[in-house]
């Protein structure tokens, strides 16, 4: 059957049974196209909370040693910003390809950073203490030092005239 279509001018041919089967299909198609595109946004989702939770874990052990180490620093490392931190960790592994916490938890220079960590802590602690112990001890032998100022302490304690330059 042909129809002339009005704007063209050109002869076209029309089926209506197998318009409506073309319809289906491509209303089929689309239908799958949707579940597709949903089903991967359900799956990134998952795999970003997976990712989050791997990364909370490794953030959460970060706040306790820094809060072990400095208890004034536990109200900064609470939970609603722990949870940030390692949300934004997470964007950053899966942009960047870091291969997820365990992969970065594994790297020796992380096991490097740990261990050393502790060591720097005490050290810097162990210093601060020695120059405060330091500036104590200098205190303390300048009070005790005699001043000479007034002359000779030991004339002045016989009750004789102070002698040098300043003796009049």
């Amino acid at each position: 059957m042909q129809v002339q279509d009005d704007t063209s001018k050109q002869p076209t041919l029309e089926f209506p049974a197998l318009t409506g089967i073309a319809d289906e299909e491509l209303s089929e198609s689309r239908q799958a196209d949707a579940e597709k595109s949903k089903e991967q946004a359900d799956e990134a989702e998952e795999r970003a909370e997976d990712a989050t939770e791997g990364w909370l874990q490794a953030v959460n052990t970060a706040g306790e040693i820094i809060s072990a180490t400095w208890p004034s620093a536990r109200p900064v490392w609470n939970p609603g910003a722990q949870e940030r931190l390692a949300a934004a960790l997470a964007r950053c592994d899966e942009a960047y390809g870091w291969g997820g916490v365990g992969s970065l938890m594994s790297h020796p220079l992380l096991g490097l950073a740990l261990a050393a960590f502790p060591l720097a802590i005490g050290t810097a602690k162990a210093v601060a203490a020695e120059r405060a112990k330091a500036v104590v001890d200098v205190e303390a032998h300048e009070a005790l030092k005699p001043s000479f100022a007034a002359g000779d302490p030991m004339a002045a304690a016989a009750g004789a005239q102070p002698q040098g330059a300043g003796a009049a």
